[in-house]
């Protein structure tokens, strides 16, 4: 019976981290359409086949480019008008929970935190994310405020 060195498990295997991907952009791929064109043996051109492959390539290149732009342009858009509905509650009072810690106070401000999210400052001193919130409702007054 043959038995399996043991450096060739995966478990001994290093671990293998992938640097950023580099996709050619429209610039490099018509450069490179370029280059292919004026280097091509004149007595034996570009098949015509190819050379059309390689243009609807480039059109769907820049037809992705130009859908990307309008979907970050569209995903902008939704945040901003997530950040407009969400400051109608500034000068409200909520109830949150988050985890095991559960509070209640004042908006006072609302924002997206670097990590996406929208959150909402509470009583000035406190930022909580807007999914923790479980309850809406006019602000009232206390008998210490009204003095």
């Amino acid at each position: 019976m043959t038995q399996i060195d043991p450096s060739l498990y995966l478990s001994s295997q290093q671990q293998q981290t992938k640097g950023p991907a580099n996709p050619l952009g429209q610039e490099a791929f018509l450069q490179l359409l370029m280059t292919q064109l004026q280097h091509q043996d004149p007595t034996n051109p570009m098949e015509d086949r190819e050379y059309i492959a390689q243009l609807a390539t480039f059109s769907q290149l820049e037809q992705l480019t130009q859908l990307n732009a309008t979907m970050q342009y569209m995903y902008m858009d939704q945040k901003s008008q997530q950040l407009m509905n969400l400051s109608e509650i500034i000068g409200k009072d909520v109830t949150w929970k988050k985890e095991s810690e559960e509070g209640q106070g004042k908006v006072t401000a609302v924002k997206y935190a670097q990590t996406g999210e929208m959150i909402v400052e509470i009583d000035r001193d406190n930022w909580i994310e807007a999914g923790h919130l479980l309850e809406i409702r006019e602000h009232t007054q206390t008998k210490e405020q009204e003095r």
